[in-house]
């Protein structure tokens, strides 16, 4: 009886895990979520070899094919490519085919799967190397689903993360069958996504061309060349002019920001950065009539042209129609038709000549137009009549710019559906898990297989 009970106890002990097991295991109470049971989550850190890259002198490095490639940082990856730019016959730290290279200083994120035999890499990059548990590719989608919380734990001036956060990023890690099967169905499902992608972008780039082509038209005379032989009217009765003649020039004006009481008004006040060629029919800050009274800022009228002086990116040059009567800050350039100028022509006018007179800006750090400068610039001008022909045969056309809108939000969803396919590889949730497959558990513990010994 006692053997009996001594047994029974034996059953039910679990043998103690060694100390390098434990510390691959995520303990449960902080795994961050369910996954398929024959999977098991460990620390990144117990599934690589993490190699880190040091600079090298630019004198020691050629731009003559010598030796093996240098990396030296993010510039160098793009779209699934290692472009060279250096070669080096002294390396130092070595990456091989299969590592998976991360950028992981100044812009953090970069992942590539390493088709060139060997590579020396700088301090910007690491080197993850899979231990024999671990595909490569299936390691590579991991990483790249992981980027955004590796770029939010970068940190310093000079944005980084250090080899600590990755060796200790949870890893969920499935058997290895299950590994190539998840990696197949993740570029399977990519390779759809990118083709369709593919096929969105090819019409986007058509709508633009076919666009700056239409525009062009309009403001040579093309165009309308049929309805001026219909109406007897020739090119000859177009006039070359300036905006400042044809047009009154303003521009708007700041309240105060120490006196938020300026800014719980109910008067539209409009900013560069919500001039996107649109038509203006609310804003996203109101001011008060004091505001007006104790700055410059102005109100205009409906119909009003909006020209962003200066702004980030490519804000700058970029028009708007009121829609209402507004004010506008200090960076906005308010043209106000004379009777012989119709907005919606002006309007499509400096979406015509947009990148040319982009151009034209000056100043040091952000380069921008004054109202001075607009005023300035020529303009031919049909009759009334003709620019009413002119600004409808394009509106009609650039009704279809909605539709153009709307494909780039289907490549902006594209890329999302790519994220959640990730996300849902990572928690076993594509479809592709064996119950009855070995759990890695059961393998973590054979030696020189996983690292741990």
């Amino acid at each position: 009886m006692a053997k009996e009970k001594k047994a029974k106890k034996a059953i039910k002990q679990e043998p103690a895990q060694d100390e390098p097991l434990a510390q691959a295991l995520v303990p449960e109470d902080e795994q961050p979520y369910k996954v398929p049971d024959n999977w098991v989550w460990v620390r990144l850190g117990s599934s690589i070899n993490l190699i880190s890259g040091r600079d090298i002198s630019i004198s020691l490095c050629n731009d003559e094919g010598k030796g093996i490639p240098y990396i030296l940082g993010a510039s160098n990856l793009e779209n699934d490519i290692f472009n060279i730019e250096r070669w080096i016959e002294s390396p130092d730290v070595v990456s091989v085919e299969g590592d998976i290279l991360l950028s992981v200083k100044g812009t953090i994120g970069k992942v590539y799967l390493q088709k060139e035999s060997k590579i020396n890499i700088s301090r910007q990059i690491m080197a993850l190397r899979a231990l024999p548990l671990i595909y490569n590719a299936f390691l590579k989608y991991f990483v790249t689903n992981i980027c955004e919380e590796l770029k939010e734990a970068g940190n310093g001036l000079i944005p980084g993360i250090s080899r600590d956060i990755i060796l200790k990023t949870k890893f969920s890690l499935p058997p290895l069958p299950e590994q190539h099967r998840i990696v197949e169905r993740i570029e399977n499902l990519f390779e759809k996504l990118d083709r369709a992608k593919e096929l969105v972008q090819s019409a986007l780039d058509s709508f633009e061309t076919r666009k700056a082509a239409m525009l062009h038209k309009a403001f040579t005379g093309e165009l309308t060349a049929k309805w001026r032989e219909e109406n007897g009217v020739g090119l000859d009765s177009w006039e070359s002019t300036t905006i400042g003649e044809v047009s009154k020039i303003s521009s708007g004006g700041t309240p105060s920001r120490t006196n938020p009481q300026f800014y719980e008004g109910n008067i539209p006040w409009v900013k560069t950065g919500e001039i996107i060629w649109n038509v203006i029919t609310d804003t996203e800050e109101h001011i008060t009539e004091d505001a007006i009274v104790n700055s410059s800022a102005k109100i205009f009228p409906q119909g009003t042209v909006l020209v962003a002086m200066y702004g980030q990116g490519f804000t700058r040059g970029r028009a708007a129609v009121l829609g209402i009567k507004a004010s506008t800050n200090q960076a906005v350039c308010a043209l106000i038709p004379s009777v012989k100028l119709l907005n919606q022509y002006l309007y499509y006018y400096f979406e015509c000549n947009y990148w040319k007179f982009r151009e034209k800006a000056v100043g040091g750090n952000q380069p921008n137009y004054s109202g001075t400068m607009i005023a300035k610039f020529p303009i031919h001008l049909p009759s009334l009549l003709e620019q009413q022909e002119i600004a409808c045969i394009l509106d009609n056309l650039f009704e279809k710019e909605q539709r153009a809108r709307e494909l780039c939000d289907i490549v902006e969803k594209i890329d999302l559906m790519k994220k959640a396919i990730l996300a849902r590889a990572f928690r076993g949730e594509l479809g592709t898990n064996n119950p009855p497959e070995e759990s890695t558990m059961g393998l973590l513990t054979l030696p020189n297989k996983f690292g741990i010994s």
